[in-house]
């Protein structure tokens, strides 16, 4: 079987972090409820799968992103443009 590239093992590894602050987050307890399975299964899940579940979604050119990440309006991304320029000019020296 060939070896899984580095820059696709590193992208799988900040997948697997953000999927595992997630379910600390929530809990494995509510996660279990609202899947309708038991909290063991959900432990076993993190144990065993989640590194694989990630280096999958990774292969695949997903992301994982909050679920109201669409909710940053134009206004929004507007401004922070705004913030990050004015910071990278005067990182620069030029303001």
């Amino acid at each position: 079987m060939p070896e899984v590239s580095q820059d696709l093992r590193e992208r799988a590894r900040k997948t697997e972090t953000a999927l595992r602050n997630q379910l600390a987050e929530i809990g494995q307890s509510k996660l279990a409820s609202s899947l309708g399975t038991s909290e063991s299964t959900i432990s076993r899940w993190k144990s065993e799968q989640i590194e694989q579940v990630a280096l999958l979604l990774t292969g695949l050119g997903l992301k994982v992103v909050p679920e109201d990440a669409h909710l940053i309006n134009a206004d929004e991304v507007k401004a922070m443009r705004t913030l990050a320029m004015r910071g990278l000019r005067s990182m620069e020296g030029g303001q």
